[in-house]
């Protein structure tokens, strides 16, 4: 196993608060006159994705930026389409099951009953890009319960930070949030200056990524990286393996 530890050089930037954005919206319940909700998770004006009530609330999206953990998958032969309920602190991340293919369903006609989302509170996966970047989101939705039962849209929220995960009904980052498919160390942290990074993975690539979700463009030198001339805050750094693995690791710099 190679050992490796990398040099950034980083230019400087202004920071603000990583967290996780959570949009507390009045109740929306889908009815004959209530039929289209649209989610802008990050309230750019840009719509990441609608639900729509056609006899049974629906999405139709492109997969390539958006997706919705299912109950299924295309191997199995049944549920790439069919919404998974989940429970509050599921964990919605790169490893869970994305396999629509382009729509998605909320109690559809085909769906086994134990797909049918249960009366009351649960939550909805999903991840899609803003700009080029992917994130990991949660939908809170209630049911008056069985198949054909009233939905409403309650509140949803995603993680700022590019492919780190959140776990459904998640509205807070803590100090030690990170996303980890492999092993990844950093010393010291906090840091003011220098930082060390150690893995024994061969890295594909490496990110680091403003509180905004901005990737910043780095060159690797050396053997440390220097924050000494960045404003003190939270940063993170996105590894890939040659594996495809990934792993995220929050920074605080003093």
């Amino acid at each position: 196993m190679k050992k490796i530890i990398l040099f950034l050089s980083l230019i400087s930037f202004s920071l603000a608060q990583a967290t996780i954005i959570v949009k507390d919206i009045p109740d929306f319940t889908f009815s004959p006159t209530n039929t289209l909700f649209n989610f802008d998770f990050n309230s750019d004006g840009t719509i990441e994705f609608s639900f729509e009530d056609l006899n049974g609330v629906s999405t139709f999206f492109n997969a390539n930026d958006v997706n919705f953990v299912s109950s299924g998958s295309i191997d199995s032969g049944y549920g790439w389409d069919v919404m998974k309920f989940l429970s509050e602190g599921s964990t919605i991340s790169n490893l869970s099951l994305f396999d629509a293919q382009g729509d998605a369903y909320i109690n559809p006609m085909w769906a086994n009953a134990n797909d049918i989302f249960p009366a009351g509170d649960s939550y909805i996966g999903t991840k899609f890009k803003i700009g080029t970047t992917t994130h990991y989101g949660w939908i809170l939705i209630s049911s008056t319960g069985g198949a054909t039962g009233t939905i409403t849209i309650k509140s949803y929220a995603y993680n700022n930070v590019p492919d780190a995960s959140i776990t459904a009904g998640q509205t807070t980052l803590g100090l030690n949030d990170f996303n980890a498919d492999f092993e990844v160390k950093i010393y010291p942290n906090p840091t003011t200056d220098f930082v060390f990074i150690k893995t024994e993975k061969d890295l594909n690539s490496i990110s680091v990524y403003n509180a905004k979700g901005e990737m910043i463009i780095a060159n690797v030198k050396n053997n440390r990286i220097d924050f000494s001339l960045l404003s003190s805050g939270i940063y993170f750094l996105n590894f890939v393996s040659d594996d495809n693995k990934r792993s995220s690791i929050k920074l605080i710099k003093e």
